[in-house]
């Protein structure tokens, strides 16, 4: 489908019917090809401006839609003289989980440097295939619904696949921090922060799912719970404005959970000021 399509013509499940096959095919194809653009990339990218930074996306076609008609040059991503930043959660709660991602997927092949997308909370199969917590808002049963159990597992798998390879954070211009989630956490003097550092080096695990056990075989115990905390703090850290249960270093806990925390303007300040970013 063109990326203009209206949401009404994706509603297969309105009269009971299923997508065509051949649509679940053509997004495992997607997939393949998307893969093998983000392994290319870095976990943390560096993006030049001028460029778009578009929030949660949450299955909502008709958002994704609209900033596309109005942002895309002649509608063409490949002409377009500015680039796209999305932060995460494609899938989920909206109807449209499979075809926002099919979109966003197409438009990184067709033009990588022009639309980079990062990677949420909510991807990860441990949270969108949980149909207990998400009921049909959950993008597993979504995909099933629209092509039956078994190719709808299928195609659930291949774009989860993507979303193990996607980047975890950017910076614009060399100043501007952008992640789904918030800042890793750091608990130690601005002139030994190495957070930066951490995301940007070449052995960083892209993990298929932050709920599953760590392979320590090959980095150590040590360095992969490091990057686990990193990619966690990333994805699922909030902010806060109530300074009243922070620590020194403007970290402090979440009611989200035991591992997810939240972070003041203090950890911001400190983060921006030992990394040179505004």
């Amino acid at each position: 489908k063109p990326w203009n399509t209206s949401p009404s013509q994706f509603d297969f499940r309105a009269n009971g019917q299923q997508a065509p096959q051949s649509f679940a095919q053509d997004i495992i194809h997607l997939c393949t090809e998307a893969v093998k653009v983000f392994e290319a990339e870095p976990m943390y990218l560096n993006l030049p401006s001028n460029i778009f930074v578009i929030g949660d996306i949450h299955g909502n076609y008709a958002d994704l839609q609209y900033f596309m008609s109005e942002l895309l040059l002649f509608g063409d991503i490949e002409i377009t003289p500015y680039s796209f930043l999305a932060l995460g959660d494609y899938v989920d709660r909206g109807e449209h989980s499979v075809e926002c991602v099919a979109l966003c997927l197409a438009l990184k092949c067709l033009s990588p440097h022009t639309f980079n997308m990062l990677r949420g909370n909510h991807e990860d199969p441990g949270i969108n295939g949980d149909m207990d917590t998400y009921g049909y808002d959950c993008f597993q049963a979504q995909a099933r619904c629209m092509f039956g159990d078994e190719v709808g597992m299928t195609v659930w798998q291949a774009i989860n696949a993507v979303f193990k390879v996607l980047p975890l954070a950017a910076c614009i211009d060399g100043k501007i921090f952008c992640s789904h989630g918030g800042i890793p956490r750091y608990y130690g003097p601005q002139e030994t922060d190495d957070r930066l550092k951490i995301l940007q080096s070449p052995e960083f695990p892209r993990l298929r799912s932050l709920f599953e056990p760590l392979d320590m075989s090959v980095l150590g115990k040590e360095k992969m719970e490091q990057f686990w905390v990193a990619a966690f703090d990333l994805m699922w850290s909030d902010p806060s404005d109530d300074d009243s249960e922070m620590n020194e270093y403007g970290f402090g806990r979440n009611d989200r959970g035991n591992c997810i925390i939240t972070f003041s303007e203090v950890a911001v300040d400190n983060f921006l000021s030992a990394n040179g970013l505004e």
